[in-house]
């Protein structure tokens, strides 16, 4: 539905003042000392979202120092990737049957055989890592891919140019998180991402227009709002982390260079989200534009006029 138009932007000419300009999820921080950039992620794109909108660019190119919500090298760790298999499995040895009521399991079960696995293969792992394949898996067949996300391609880029990278937590930290929940919080997470999975991906793909043209209220409505819903876990994933990130950036701000904090765009929105942050602390908070010259129109165009 929307991936064409993003695919196939139009172009909208500026009458009055033949430029063209764009927008996109990344805002500008200005505090006393310096600036930093904050750049709403989207985890899983296409190869064809690309070009990303030159926002994110242009801050990239101003930052000295690149933050993400963790070091993805991280993942290349033999003894992180250990940690994470421990801590996605039960310890007891008992299974999703044990910790989840009949009525989620029973579903479960039906969206994995819909997807083609067997969920014997699946049994003993915790709902976190249960989530994240329920979630992935249509969009993946969509084309979506984690490897082409925004910050992936950063991360990517920043080493490649010698920039530092630095995790707002560690991969272990996120992990322990997740594994932490309890059975309750279990029992939300897996019925949240089966009601996610029952829509289609249209729904990724309006959330995927609405970050690439920074709209904070239609971000705010599919990420944060969802959440809500699940009081505990919008405390945990999100009121808890952006408070503790917000420390990290602000000590950015009193330090000298500008940084580009690389989060999820959800992060960033809503009443609770980092940038109602830093405007009730009294910070400069502005979405940044680009004003991009128009296109000539075709020559024969010219000749008539």
């Amino acid at each position: 539905m929307l991936t064409r138009l993003l695919t196939l932007v139009p172009l909208l000419f500026a009458i009055l003042d033949g430029r063209l300009l764009a927008e996109s999820s990344v805002w500008k921080i200005t505090g006393a000392q310096t600036s930093i950039y904050l750049a709403g992620s989207f985890h899983i794109l296409k190869a064809s979202d690309y070009p990303l909108p030159p926002e994110f660019e242009e801050a990239y190119e101003n930052s000295q120092k690149i933050y993400f919500e963790t070091n993805l090298d991280e993942l290349k760790d033999p003894v992180v990737i250990a940690r994470i298999v421990k801590l996605s499995l039960y310890p007891d040895g008992s299974s999703l049957k044990d910790h989840l009521s009949a009525e989620t399991y029973e579903k479960l079960k039906a969206q994995c055989e819909s997807a083609g696995v067997n969920i014997a293969s699946v049994e003993h792992y915790r709902p976190w890592i249960i989530t994240i394949m329920i979630s992935l898996n249509p969009a993946k067949k969509d084309g979506y891919d984690q490897t082409q996300g925004v910050d992936q391609y950063y991360f990517n880029l920043a080493k490649e140019d010698g920039k530092p990278v630095v995790g707002l937590e560690t991969t272990e930290e996120s992990i322990q998180l997740l594994s932490s929940l309890g059975d309750q919080l279990d029992e939300e997470l897996i019925s949240e991402a089966l009601h996610s999975a029952s829509e289609s991906n249209e729904s990724v793909d309006k959330m995927k227009d609405a970050w690439r043209s920074g709209d904070e209220t239609g971000l705010q409505t599919m990420v944060a709002d969802q959440v809500k819903g699940y009081p505990k876990i919008y405390k945990l994933l999100f009121l808890d982390r952006n408070a503790n990130w917000s420390k990290t950036m602000e000590s950015a701000l009193s330090q000298p260079g500008i940084s580009m904090f690389v989060v999820g765009a959800g992060h960033l929105v809503g009443a609770d989200g980092l940038l109602a942050m830093f405007r009730n602390k009294g910070y400069q908070v502005e979405k940044l534009n680009i004003s991009l010259a128009a296109p000539e129109p075709p020559a024969d165009l010219n000749a008539h006029r």
